[in-house]
């Protein structure tokens, strides 16, 4: 429940920081890969995954962000899988504005994390979570003239799910 209230206090600042500023947005989805992490990378194998994003820029150097997606890993074990939907914010800090422009970025949100094995003749086992997280990265972003390539790489910190992505894919403005 404690995890619950802190992201919607998280979403409802964000909200009214939205509200309360002018600036340039954005919207965009990048597909990508997951390498899983000490235990996790024990359990897990590469996974794929894509994310929807959203951005406001405050300035020229910052944009808030938010993202959802999905992630999904596989195992050695036939029919066992691990996935996962992140829900988050955050923000970017755009290093200098050209058309090659390096950002860092750093996230926070809900992971909601499940494990899924089919044992066929025993039936199906699942167990889910929601689980807090933080991301930390960097990125780039390439102008492609009314739209961006958008390529970053996180670890994202994640309970016992920590895991390194690298995600590419492409921004448009809205506005």
């Amino acid at each position: 429940m404690k995890k619950t209230v802190l992201i919607l206090v998280l979403l409802s600042f964000f909200a009214l920081t939205v509200n309360a500023q002018e600036g340039k947005m954005h919207v965009g989805g990048q597909v990508g890969i997951s390498l899983p992490m000490g235990d996790f990378g024990d359990a897990a194998n590469m996974g794929f995954g894509f994310l929807g994003n959203f951005y406001y820029g405050i300035n020229q150097n910052i944009d808030l962000t938010g993202s959802v997606g999905y992630i999904s890993w596989g195992t050695e074990a036939d029919g066992a899988s691990f996935s996962n939907v992140p829900i988050l914010v955050g923000g970017r800090y755009y290093f200098q504005r050209s058309n090659f422009t390096p950002y860092a970025v750093a996230e926070l949100g809900i992971n909601n994390l499940s494990f899924t094995y089919d044992s066929g003749f025993f039936g199906n086992y699942s167990a889910t979570s929601s689980d807090f997280g933080l991301g930390i990265g960097g990125g780039f972003l390439y102008s492609l003239g009314n739209m961006d390539l958008d390529v970053n790489a996180k670890i994202n910190i994640i309970s016992d799910s920590n895991n390194l992505t690298v995600f590419g894919g492409l921004r448009f403005p809205i506005n």
